[in-house]
């Protein structure tokens, strides 16, 4: 498994160092555990003789699985224990499609079932008592309905060498699922800061990053356009007590032109940001990259920080961006065994 997996990670690395270091001042890279890296995964299921059985699409056809060696061995164990404990329980089983799994580094779990029919207080009884037996947290699905036994989160604790980071990771949130090279690109993060001032953060999601960036700098105006998302950070600033935390579910392209003052936003009422001394921005928009009025607007940043999932979309967005010098450029290999390339860069104005 080392050998396969260091063949796929080199080659990934060739084709980043050699778009890169003709651009970069420094370029690095960092390699993922080979095995056991993955802290959350999503299984179709199907019923056979009143037993419960996984599968995911490969070439477009159904493969049915009882392990995989990419996952956390909690998430293995709880495949394996699920399976057992549903065994002819008619109730729990009866159009289940689908379920998923989120565990934490310390050993924190949480379970969805979804269902193709709605679920009731019977269901609630019995999938309480699973919840009991496999000492976890349980999270049932149907159309407009959830149910929760115990919480619908786990708290993961990043390890910063220094100082630790703990977060909520929120059960049908976008979390990173490889705690491994997420501690990595905080670290990155945490190390590549150049000033004090206040920064600016889009695409924040629940705050992975909102709760480092409020140790580095002065103030920070985080926005987010996904409601659970905004839910979810909420919660986090609270729990992590962080007083210089402004927040707003907004696109970034709405946040640029709020500040831009072309729009105004009732979601920003709370917030002066006449106030904030903005000469950082930080962002990790979606696979597709930047929207042509966010490339435009964020030229004017002193720093900016960008964080991609999609090595393509970054490549066209950087050759757009000819304001600026990359100071850094660093490749996490977050999807081992897949084309896609986390890559995190630091870009200095010239």
């Amino acid at each position: 498994m080392k050998d396969v997996y260091l063949k796929q990670f080199k080659e990934k690395e060739r084709r980043f160092f050699n778009f890169f270091q003709p651009l970069a001042e420094e370029v690095t890279s960092c390699e993922s555990p080979e095995v056991g890296f993955r802290s959350r995964a999503e299984f179709g299921v199907f019923i056979k003789q009143n037993s419960l059985n996984y599968f995911m699409i490969k070439d477009k056809k159904k493969e049915t699985l009882d392990y995989l060696e990419i996952c956390h061995p909690k998430i293995n164990g709880l495949m394996d224990e699920l399976k057992n404990t549903l065994s002819n329980k008619t109730n729990l089983l009866d159009k289940l499609f689908s379920c998923s799994f989120q565990v934490s580094k310390g050993g924190e779990s949480v379970i969805c079932l979804n269902y193709h029919k709605e679920i009731d207080q019977e269901w609630e009884k019995s999938a309480t008592d699973i919840a009991n037996s496999l000492k976890t947290n349980l999270i049932g699905r149907s159309r407009k309905k959830k149910i929760t036994i115990g919480k619908d989160f786990i708290q993961e604790n990043y390890d910063l060498g220094d100082e630790n980071l703990k977060i909520n990771l929120y059960e049908n949130c976008f979390s990173q699922p490889n705690p491994y090279i997420c501690e990595k690109m905080l670290q990155w993060t945490r190390d590549a800061k150049s000033h004090k001032d206040d920064i600016l953060e889009l695409h924040c999601g629940i705050g992975t990053f909102t709760l480092l960036l409020s140790r580095l700098y002065k103030q920070v105006l985080a926005t987010e356009n996904s409601r659970p998302s905004i839910r979810g950070l909420e919660d986090n600033i609270k729990v992590a007590a962080s007083a210089n935390i402004s927040h707003a579910r907004l696109s970034g392209k709405e946040t640029l032109e709020a500040l831009n003052e072309k729009r105004i936003f009732r979601r920003l009422s709370n917030v002066n940001i006449k106030d904030l001394k903005l000469n950082s921005v930080f962002l990790d928009p979606p696979r597709t990259g930047l929207d042509e009025y966010t490339k435009t607007n964020i030229k004017k940043f002193d720093t900016i920080f960008y964080i991609s999932c999609g090595f393509e979309s970054l490549q066209k967005d950087l050759q757009s961006i000819k304001t600026h010098r990359i100071k850094k450029a660093s490749f996490f290999d977050q999807f081992p065994y897949t084309d896609h390339m986390e890559s995190a860069i630091l870009l200095e104005r010239i």
